[in-house]
């Protein structure tokens, strides 16, 4: 019958509008249709989950256009299984995962953070979303004619203080923790027998790896004094100098390794008049 139809075309992972034709009997052919939008599908890949972490459909991706100024701005929920799937027309477009204020706590965080697609003429696939973990690595530099390897090296997270994960280093005085999720952690140098610039470094993990380096001084000097004196020194290399000893416990830094001669200075008398140590 003569007359205006409507025509909806049906494919998969294709979406058309509804065209409207005039049919008559001498006019049979029908109009070329093309696709208005086209379906774009990624996933999420989360492998180092926590029994707190929000469940996988209350996540979404954000997609917005900067070459389609009419095109709204749409959220995509995830499935069950981490995966989503939306419709776009051709253009360019980024997709960023929204996560919920439970993931943010629970030191959740996805790479990238956001992708950039171009949709021309056909569905897109394997958008992918992975959980970031970090590499944490560094090195230690040690004075002259000393090994870094062996040394004991420890990750402890600030949040949980009882959680604590730890290697060595290598022969060339290299460490590193794999697979470490976004949070604050102090990393700490564990040879009390050495003294250091500093021990512990704090390093706050977000969406980039770290890489940290302890510096060796010298080597630990302990000792307790009856009372406060001066204590003069000098060790089997000639290195010379001068402490302040206070009463009770005492901690200091000698440079080099070896023995040492101890000498206090003092109105008060001691039981020897020096005394030997060997760092």
């Amino acid at each position: 019958t003569s007359g205006m139809y409507d025509f909806d075309v049906v494919a998969p992972r294709l979406e058309f509008k509804t065209r409207k034709h005039r049919v008559s009997p001498d006019d049979f052919r029908l109009p070329d249709f093309y696709p208005d939008r086209f379906e774009v599908c990624g996933r999420a890949v989360i492998t180092n989950s926590m029994n707190t972490l929000t469940h996988p459909t209350s996540r979404s991706v954000f997609v917005s256009s900067s070459s389609n100024q009419k095109f709204k701005e749409i959220t995509a929920s995830w499935s069950e299984r981490s995966e989503f799937c939306f419709y776009v027309p051709p253009g360019e477009y980024v997709v960023e995962p929204i996560l919920t204020r439970d993931d943010v706590a629970n030191v959740l965080a996805l790479a990238p953070a956001e992708i950039a697609i171009t949709v021309v003429d056909q569905p897109l696939d394997g958008l992918l979303f992975s959980q970031f973990q970090a590499h944490v690595g560094g090195t230690i530099r040690c004075l002259p004619n000393e090994k870094c390897e062996g040394i004991s090296i420890q990750l402890r997270p600030r949040r949980n203080s009882k959680h604590r994960e730890e290697t060595k280093t290598n022969s060339k005085g290299v460490f590193e923790f794999k697979n470490v999720l976004p949070g604050r952690y102090d990393i700490s140098v564990i040879e009390e027998a050495w003294c250091w610039k500093t021990s512990v470094v704090e390093v706050d993990i977000k969406d980039a790896d770290a890489e940290i380096e302890f510096v060796h001084e010298g080597y630990a000097f302990a000792c307790v004094a009856s009372h406060a004196t001066d204590l003069t020194y000098r060790s089997s290399t000639n290195a010379t100098g001068k402490l302040f000893l206070t009463k009770g416990s005492n901690r200091a830094c000698l440079s080099d390794a070896g023995k040492y001669v101890l000498k206090p200075a003092s109105c008060h008398r001691f039981e020897k008049a020096e005394y030997e140590y060997d760092t």
